[in-house]
């Protein structure tokens, strides 16, 4: 009997001492852990909200560096045509379906290069505004301000700051340097540049995060690049470099290799396109082989 009631008394100190300490937290403790987490929640954004915040500051920059790039290269929109522009015009004016595309797509018919998207831009943009210059200056402006958008992009999540980004945003998109792209619709480097960063912008997506709509779309990027302008061939080099410097992931050198395969099966089966615009074309049959074998005027 005096066992049990040992305990009894054993179980209710327990029981006392439990409520006690529960007390202290309810009335001692936990308001102070409240207030200060109240304080800390009302001082720091949500998750929600910072990106929230994130991306309306995102756009807002967007907005800045293309109102800059289309009030630096406003006075475009009053200039004419220019020399190389009228070769696209007779082209897509003169050519319609199945000879159109022929036109732009075989290796065989080209007389300067083989860059068949710049043929598909001319055409679907003389469908809409004919013979109207200010139109196709406009396009080329805003082929311009999206790749000083790119630029910003690409340099804010380098860099890890958005003032970095904005910087190199406004200095592309308000600089002299590429004036000459911008102001002469035949130009094709604008819409080639659309395509190398935004191959960039994926494959570092690519990387990070291994997710397969991104690796097809660098692909498919890299192809609109080449067949805009064929200087871009050398995209997949700068995209491994970015690979190494920027993500640096450990890899083997195989791995390497097979990662950027599929962008030599397509550098392969560009060049022979190429070889022939290259060696086979009326350009290099007529007119540079005019100049070579002309003999020269010994009083110049």
């Amino acid at each position: 009997m005096r066992g049990h009631y040992t305990r009894f008394r054993a179980w209710v100190k327990t029981i006392c001492a439990r409520a006690v300490i529960q007390f202290k937290i309810d009335t001692v403790l936990r308001p102070e852990y409240n207030t200060r987490t109240r304080a800390a929640r009302a001082s720091t954004p949500r998750v929600g909200e910072r990106m929230l915040l994130t991306r309306h500051l995102t756009w807002f920059h967007a907005l800045i560096i293309a109102s800059a790039g289309l009030i630096a290269y406003f006075p475009a929109l009053g200039l004419g045509f220019w020399t190389d522009d009228y070769l696209h015009l007779d082209l897509v004016a003169r050519a319609d379906g199945v000879e159109f595309l022929a036109r732009i797509f075989d290796p065989w018919r080209q007389i300067f290069w083989y860059r068949p998207l710049v043929g598909l831009q001319w055409k679907i943009a003389y469908a809409f505004l004919r013979g109207e210059p200010s139109g196709y200056h406009f396009i080329q402006i805003a082929y311009h301000a999206l790749n000083s958008i790119l630029l910003y992009a690409l340099a804010r999540r380098i860099t890890g700051k958005a003032r970095v980004g904005l910087i190199a945003g406004l200095l592309y998109a308000t600089f002299a340097l590429p004036s000459m792209t911008v102001f002469w619709p035949a130009v094709h480097d604008p819409l080639a540049g659309i395509f190398a960063l935004s191959a960039l912008w994926a494959w570092l997506d690519y990387l990070e995060t291994a997710r397969r709509e991104k690796f097809l779309f660098a692909h498919l990027a890299f192809i609109g690049a080449i067949l805009s302008k064929e200087i871009t061939v050398v995209l997949p080099a700068l995209l491994c470099i970015a690979d190494r410097v920027l993500i640096g992931k450990p890899v083997s050198f195989f791995a390497l290799m097979k990662r950027y395969t599929v962008f030599l099966v397509i550098v392969l089966a560009y060049a022979p396109l190429y070889l022939i615009v290259a060696t086979q074309s009326v350009f290099t049959q007529t007119l540079c082989r005019w100049s070579w074998t002309k003999p020269r005027d010994a009083s110049r």
